[in-house]
């Protein structure tokens, strides 16, 4: 059966439990012990290594079958009686942290090319006896795929101990899937896996047993092409549809392998004689396209000074050859222009790196190798580099000088001088198997071109990222260029097995190096300053700053001088974190963002990471050095949001470069909820304020962890609630980037006054908070502007100012608006007149509230922003008997409230307030003088038709039907989509147009849906969520709930057009709705999605409706209403599906959020406890101590495992006991039918319940969660 693997998690840890204990005892009290040392503690095992991996049994992903965990050191156990790096010295801090190379050389003659970077070590392994070989090639293979530049995995075994189980297993011969033999068909032994390394000492107390990737991995031979190698490709190109595809002309492979010549050059990989695959070369690129096009400046434009301007040196040479003899580079400038931020970074020049390939040289000066030379027809990378590491040599350094700024005729002349410095690749195509080693065809492909330093790509935006890409950096567009395509570049150096930088702890006379390095940054004084206090306070376990410099002669790569004397490396690169200083500063950030998701102890936070841009491709292994160095678990990178704050965490901005770093590198952390305290104190103490800043993470599980990488223009259209679920569920998700998400909004982020205190209703999708520590500004880039045309044909959005803004998809979610056109001809142009869209009209209301002039403010509409509009006025200092409310005749049977008796309690504390109400009336007219508004008149639509004029009318404020804006219509019906009343979309957000989609309220089903539901009636953002799992489904089908989407997309898609449609999306999250109110009175209310026509009344008839718990005190006052009035509905089933609340007391709404669909058991059985008149007030109710851990954002997790332990109890029950699967059974029975049981049978229930053998577990759970939540005083 074949096993299904993936990443390993903290939540797996049960299971390997599981997986051990099923082993006999004693292996599991004395084996294991010998095997992996003791303790094991799994959880810190997963979040501190960098690659683990578990297994199941395809389709059963409960129970596991394996567990690998490597590490990136020696464990612990093998050194307890010497420290790695040498007797009398702490590991924790020169061990396995630093260079353990020294130790291993020691004590065991080992190969040379064992170094940290290529190296990784087996921390644990536990496998099922009937899966282990099965399970242990598969993991070795994965580990190898993942870590491209592993070559060993090594493993410490004590003397004494026999290898066992799975290690010992023999390699798999990989044409044939069997044990491969030495040999060959003689018969001699099976090879292992995993092979002794002789000790260098005698008395060693453990084995060094190794398994190398030639063993595991298939190795690649890179060769030129040859005509008769088409028809080996063949089968691969029809494979991925390179060929025999309809949407494009095929490729002729033969005429494609003959035109070879200087500048094109083909290069096949074969394994095994077999052609796996395939790299077109052209080194004739266009050179003045890609400088127009793209900030090539770090890159020196893909240029270099010609030959005769060379002055300086610098070869790759074999260790033990003799000092070369001096060979003039390229004179270039120390600096160049860094295209993240002005002013500049400082770089190492591309021209000064020698043209370094995958093989070792003859230190000759310009000499190539003779594979190359000669066609390339035995070239090997992996076993050539195994023989020597090549070193660098530089110019000994000077006094750093800053060059003198150049004018722009003279940097014209210098780039005109220069010659083209990359070639590109025209095409690329690798079996699937082999698609991580793409890296061997690239280290080829620079032997093939010997003069040129850069290796350059361009996909379509719309093509996925390609293993071929991995050493790769991305290049920005200019502003205003095309975008159509991607370019990513390559220099020879990221693709070289040995790193050519080292990354050591900051010491003192590393200052001036990087006072140079910093120097003309943005906030350069800042980063001298924090590098400065870290280098002196390099103490502790986390040293606080690290230096990045070329490689030392121990480390591959060397910096030597001219005279063949070392020198130290060129400073590339700073690395400066701090540390949490103490728990609290650590609860604050656990508590507020989803850290323990990713690990839970051992975290620092990143100060700055700055490379030179020729280094960026190795920014991930930088950052792993700093986590093993550290020993960290983890690296945090906050992003404020605010330069002044009383927090001193986020007090830092950051700088360019290392924000667009983590963007890269790191990974978003989710805000939590918090639980909102009464009086904000928890236990007594004040709880922290909300950091206001944004989150990323960078775990060991994570280093080498694949991200799916889309470069596809996604262009959203409006700021709504939807199109904010939109972007939130893209930019949050794990497996996926998105590097050309763009947001076109009129006011970019709403970020301000969204929590339900300002005189606008609100939906509550985002809070305020939440929406800053999001930091969609730090995944999105955000354009202020209108959209005035989408071009369709050019697939483009033309702004107001002219601008351009191209999309492969565009999403269309505007909000509706309320609209004077609306209130007839003319109305727009009468000064005078409102609008209470948020953000709109409001500086020039409150100038008219202000200067108001005799006459009155009259109100206008039936939607619930009207009521709003009245204590918007009541605030700005308006009396209230100015103000006239006028409230048209319902259109629908349910009015805004949905209410009979709030909207009574809402008119009676506007009347006694004095505020005027005309109930019934319709809009006749508006009279105007000099342009501007003086009166109104009503007209009463029943059979006696009556009118009304209020006379004289300062301002009028209008809050009645929402509609779609002029402006959007006019996008929609110039871009010939389906329009009417609303956009027309399918079942899956689709237009007519493919690329075209749309959500939220400016949407609505098409006609042959023959439904009322549409997307106004549910959570805007649960649609846009739906929305954005369906365009992940478009990407990313390896996870099941993605795969199964796009499946039923597809299915739907196939259906006849004559065949009834699919029924519509069901959305099941509250619809939510907050609103200031006259009299300041607070309005919440939330309930399940339900359709316009059933109203309260009318669900009230229902025999499945439920009951209400009702507690009324509101009374209506001149000097302000009292009391509250507070509603909780309950369905037959015991769930909670509604609240609603009106009262002056400010609840916190975030808790009482938690109550939807929850089981009023839990709400400590309210419903009992109201009906035995037990409770007062529900709000002074829900604060109590008992309610908080019902609030905590674990909660849901916690009912889930519940279920699962009850389940669990009642198989483990013996047959003749079963009380708790008497239980179960009868609360199954119980929802199946739909009968009630009486008082006597659930106390019959409950008993049964409290006597089974199970209920003490049950209880263990309950108090495990309570400790969970913290909340420790108010539970002793």
């Amino acid at each position: 059966m074949s096993l299904h693997l993936r990443r390993a998690e903290a939540r797996d840890s049960p299971a390997i439990h599981r997986l051990i204990n099923a082993a006999p005892l004693d292996e599991v009290g004395k084996i294991l012990r010998k095997r992996f040392g003791e303790p094991v503690d799994l959880p810190d095992i997963i979040d501190g290594s960098p690659f683990s991996i578990v297994a199941s049994e395809a389709g059963n992903d409960e129970e596991l079958v394996g567990f690998l965990a490597l590490g990136n050191g020696p464990p612990p156990y093998v050194d307890n009686d010497e420290a790695l790096a040498g007797a009398g010295t702490a590991v924790s801090t020169t061990g396995r942290s630093s260079d353990w190379t020294k130790w291993v050389q020691r004590n065991f003659d080992c190969p040379a090319d064992i170094q940290v970077h290529n190296t990784k070590f087996l921390r644990f392994l536990i496998a099922n006896p009937a899966h282990a070989t099965a399970f242990i090639h598969e993991a070795l293979a994965c580990a190898l795929d993942q870590l491209i530049h592993t070559r060993t995995i090594a493993y410490f075994l004590p003397r004494d101990t026999p290898l066992f189980a799975p290690l010992n297993a023999h390699r798999l011969d990989k044409r044939a899937g069997t044990p491969s033999t030495q040999g060959g068909a003689g018969g001699k032994k099976p090879h292992k896996l995993f092979t002794d390394v002789p000790l260098a000492v005698p008395d060693g107390n453990f084995r060094m047993l190794v398994c190398a990737r030639k063993h595991v991995a298939p190795v690649l031979k890179v060769r030129r092409a040859r005509v008769e190698d088409a028809d080996d490709l063949e089968p691969m190109f029809r494979e991925q549809k390179l060929i025999g595809n309809k949407d494009h002309r095929d490729i002729d492979l033969a005429a494609l392998l003959d035109e070879q010549s200087d500048a094109v050059k083909t290069l096949v990989a074969e394994v095994d004689a077999q052609v796996v695959g395939f790299m077109t070369i052209d080194s004739e690129i266009q050179q003045e396209s890609l400088i127009e096009t793209f900030h090539l400046e770090p890159f020196d434009n893909l240029m270099k000074e010609p030959p005769k301007k060379q002055k300086a040196i610098v070869v790759v040479r074999d260790a033990a050859s003799p000092p070369a003899t001096p060979s003039p580079v390229p004179e270039e400038d120390d600096y160049r222009l860094d295209p993240l931020e002005d002013p500049r970074l400082p770089i190492l020049a591309a021209s000064t790196l020698t043209p370094a390939s995958s093989r070792p040289s003859s230190g000759k000066p310009g000499d190539v190798d003779e594979a190359a030379a000669a066609g390339m027809d035995t070239m090997e990378p992996n076993e050539r580099s195994d023989v020597s590491t090549p070193t660098v040599a530089f110019e000994e350094p000077q006094s750093p000088i800053v060059p003198p700024r150049e004018t722009t005729a003279e940097k014209n002349q210098r780039i005109v001088e220069k010659r083209p410095n990359a070639f590109c690749v025209s095409l690329f195509s690798i079996a699937a198997p082999y698609a991580s080693q793409a890296q061997q065809l690239v280290k080829a492909a620079f032997s093939a071109c010997p003069d040129r330093d850069y290796c350059v790509v361009t996909t379509a935006t719309v093509a996925a990222e390609i293993p071929l890409l991995r050493t790769f950096v991305p290049v920005p567009a200019r502003r205003g260029m095309s975008d159509a395509n991607v370019l990513y570049v390559a220099n020879r150096f990221n693709v070289l097995d040995t790193p050519v930088i080292t990354i050591a702890r900051a010491k003192e006379e590393d200052l001036n190096d990087v006072d140079t390095f910093v120097d003309e940054l943005q906030g350069q004084d800042d980063l001298r300053a924090a590098f400065r206090v870290a280098t002196e306070n390099q103490t502790g376990t986390i040293p606080r700053s690290f230096v990045v410099r070329t490689a030392t002669p121990t480390d591959g790569p060397a910096a030597v001088s001219v005279s063949g004397e070392p020198l130290a490396g060129q400073l590339v690169g700073v690395v400066i974190t701090t540390g949490i200083d103490s728990p609290e500063d650590k609860k604050q950030w656990t508590d507020q963002f989803e850290i323990a998701d990713y690990t839970p102890a051992n975290l620092a936070f990143v100060r700055a990471v700055l490379l030179n841009p020729l280094f960026v491709s190795c920014s991930r292994w930088v950052l792993e050095e700093v986590m093993r160095q550290t020993g960290l678990h983890a690296l945090l990178h906050a992003v404020p949001y605010a330069v002044e704050s009383e927090n001193p965490t986020v007090v830092h901005l950051t700088d360019a470069a290392t924000q667009a770093l983590a963007q890269r590198e790191f990974v978003p952390v989710r805000p939590r909820r918090e639980i909102a305290f009464p009086n904000n104190m928890r236990d007594g103490v004040p709880v922290p304020p909300p950091l206001p800043c944004s989150l990323r993470i960078l775990a060991a599980p994570l280093l080498y962890e694949r991200k799916v990488v889309v470069n596809t223009r996604i262009v959203v259209v409006g700021a709504s609630d939807c199109g904010l679920g939109f972007m939130d569920k893209l930019a949050y998700n794990p497996h996926i980037t998105f590097t050309n998400l763009t947001l076109i909004s009129t006011n970019g982020l709403p970020f301000t006054e969204r929590d339900g205190n300002v005189p606008y209703v609100s939906h509550r999708c985002f809070g305020t908070t939440e929406l800053v520590q999001l930091g969609l500004p730090d995944h999105v880039r955000i354009i202020r502007g209108t959209v005035e045309e989408v071009d369709r044909l050019a697939r483009r959005c033309v702004l107001e100012d002219g601008s351009v803004v191209n999309y492969d998809h565009v999403i269309l979610t505007p909000g509706l608006q309320f609209n004077t056109m609306s209130m007839g001809t003319g109305a727009a142009a009468i000064h005078g007149i409102y609008t209470m869209n948020q953000d709109e009209d409001q500086d020039a209301l409150d100038v008219a509230c202000e200067k108001a002039r005799e006459g009155r403010f009259v109100v206008y509409g039936r939607d619930m922003q009207a009521f709003a509009g009245v204590e918007m006025l009541l605030e700005r200092g308006v009396s209230a008997h100015e103000i006239s409310l006028v409230i048209p005749p319902l259109r629908l049977p349910m009015s805004c409230f949905n209410n009979a008796v709030i909207d009574s309690k809402v008119r009676d504390v506007m009347h006694a307030l004095g505020v005027n109400i005309h109930d019934g009336y319709a809009l006749e007219r508006i009279e105007s003088e000099y342009g501007a508004v003086a009166g109104v008149v009503l007209q009463s639509p029943s059979n006696k038709p009556r009118k009304l004029a209020i006379r004289p009318v300062h301002a009028i404020l209008y809050a009645d039907d929402r509609s779609v804006a002029p402006g959007t219509f006019r996008v929609i019906n110039d871009s010939c989509l389906v329009f009417d009343g609303r956009l027309v979309i399918d079942k899956w957000f689709s237009t007519p147009d493919p690329a075209v989609f749309a959500a939220g309220t400016v949407s609505k089903y098409a006609s042959r849906y023959q439904t009322t539901w549409e997307h106004s009636l549910c959570d805007s953002r649960e649609v846009g969520a739906t929305l954005g799992d369906l365009m992940l489904s478009r990407f990313d089908q390896s996870l099941e709930v993605y795969k199964a989407l796009a499946e039923e997309v597809s299915k739907d898609a196939a259906l006849d057009k004559k065949a009834p449609p699919p029924s519509p999306l069901q959305f099941t999250s509250a619809k939510k709705t907050v609103a200031l109110l006259a009299g300041d009175l607070q309005y919440f209310h939330f309930d399940k999605p339900s359709l316009a026509s059933h109203t309260l009344e009318f669900r009230a008839q229902q025999a499945d409706y439920g009951r209400d718990l009702v507690l009324d005190t509101l009374t209506a006052t001149p000097n302000g209403p009292t009391g509250s009035y507070f509603r909780i509905h309950v369905a037959p089933t015991g769930i909670i599906e509604s609240v609603t609340y009106l009262g002056k007391q400010r609840l916190p709404l975030g808790n009482i959020l938690c109550l939807y669909g929850m089981h009023e058991k839990y709400v400590n059985n309210i419903v009992s406890r109201f009906d035995e008149g037990i409770i007062s007030d529900f709000a002074s109710f829900l604060e109590e101590d008992w309610a908080l851990p019902l609030y905590f954002d674990r909660f849901g997790e916690f009912a889930k495992d519940l279920d699962v332990e009850l389940h669990s109890l009642r198989e483990k029950e013996d047959p003749g006991e079963g009380a708790i699967a008497e239980v179960l059974d009868t609360l199954a029975e119980q929802l199946d039918t739909g009968v009630q049981m009486t008082d006597e049978e659930q106390r019959a229930l409950y008993k049964a319940f409290d006597c089974a053998s199970g209920r003490k577990a049950l209880d263990t759970k309950v108090f495990e969660y309570v400790l969970e939540c913290e909340i420790y005083r108010s539970f002793p």
